[in-house]
């Protein structure tokens, strides 16, 4: 994550020194890429015991919000080993102030590629499956996983059931694994003629979707809307466009509900309206597999276009209108050294991807 105005990179690195695996958060000047004056942090010795970085996986982005740093963890493949969610807050002024959460039970990885989201009042955490929970190990209730949970920048437990959400399926889905913690929470506005509603969108491994009240995420159960939207196992990156009649979110994934003679491989459009009360429309575009799409606009809403590459399948550029999902012409070159949740980014009126040894 880039700091613009310290002209700063920060990270987290997973480093294998003398007394073993470590977790070190860096900052790096963006002039020279040395590091700055009192980091890399070691997150193991700013926590103590409750943070075991030889079981501890890093893979979520960063994000800065009030003069903080703020780390996701979770687990490795194959929820080994005690691990839990975590969320590591670390003072870009004084880098030995950390805070933390971590789920109660164990497990809860915080996975998404997206990490902890935020809408400028506070931070969004989204967690997978939790053990010792669900009656195969103990009788303990819901603690924290397969949940959203609203964070304040101190990192407190979220204690009332308007600063948390979690299905009331969450049992099944942590018997299955089936993680509502693979993609981040997208919080977005949506304008009606009744104002502006604040919502959160989120969706597990299931292909189910959830729409919240950002205001008041309802505790177990507690979703405004919600919809079987994918029929493969949803883990990606959406990206959302905010217009007058409603917001679309659109994600890679194949469609469950798509309009008759649409093609429901690649790429689902999910326009989402506030009144007369919350609700979810699709629209589907064909896209030869894994790419993560952006939105572009003209002025920042109008003429929005879908974009997103064809990752591990065509690796041609594709292109639709994102009202309609109207498919637009593009270039017939294909790209090399294309990956999974490969993104876009539009700048200076063209289009950059990174690719392996090549832009």
């Amino acid at each position: 994550m880039i700091d613009e105005q310290r002209a700063t990179l920060y990270l987290d690195a997973a480093i294998m020194r003398a007394k073993g695996p470590r977790h070190e958060i860096f900052a790096l000047s963006l002039a020279d890429g040395s590091i700055e004056p009192g980091w890399p942090l070691d997150v193991a010795t700013a926590l103590g015991a409750s943070f075991d970085p030889s079981v501890q996986n890093q893979r979520g982005a960063l994000a800065l919000f009030k003069g903080k740093v703020f780390v996701p963890f979770s687990g490795h493949w194959g929820d080994c080993g005690t691990y839990h969610g975590f969320v590591v807050g670390v003072s870009v002024d004084e880098p030995g102030k950390v805070t933390s959460f971590s789920t109660r039970a164990r497990g809860g990885g915080i996975w998404a590629q997206g990490g902890v989201s935020g809408d400028g009042q506070s931070l969004f955490a989204v967690t997978g499956n939790t053990f010792g929970t669900s009656g195969w190990f103990g009788t303990t209730g819901w603690s924290d996983g397969e949940a959203v949970l609203r964070l304040s920048p101190d990192l407190a437990r979220p204690i009332e059931s308007r600063d948390y959400f979690a299905p009331l399926d969450w049992r099944d889905l942590d018997r299955r694994d089936l993680d509502l913690g693979g993609t981040a929470a997208i919080p977005f506005d949506v304008v009606g003629p009744n104002g502006a509603r604040k919502l959160i969108f989120a969706i597990g491994k299931t292909g189910e979707a959830y729409l919240l009240d950002r205001d008041n995420l309802g505790g177990v159960g507690g979703a405004l809307a919600n919809a079987r939207v994918t029929t493969n196992i949803a883990i990606t990156s959406p990206a959302v466009w905010s217009g007058a009649d409603g917001a679309l979110v659109v994600l890679q994934g194949e469609g469950a509900h798509c309009s008759r003679g649409e093609p429901a491989d690649g790429l689902v459009a999910l326009k989402i309206r506030a009144d007369p009360a919350p609700a979810i429309e699709t629209w589907c575009g064909s896209v030869a597999r894994a790419g993560s799409p952006i939105v572009t606009t003209t002025d920042g809403r109008s003429d929005p276009i879908v974009l997103v590459v064809g990752a591990e399948g065509d690796n041609r550029l594709h292109a639709f209108r994102a009202d309609t999902g109207e498919p637009l012409a593009t270039p017939p070159e294909t790209m090399r050294g294309l990956h999974h949740f490969q993104t876009l980014i539009a700048a200076e009126d063209r289009l950059y991807v990174a690719a392996d040894g090549a832009i």
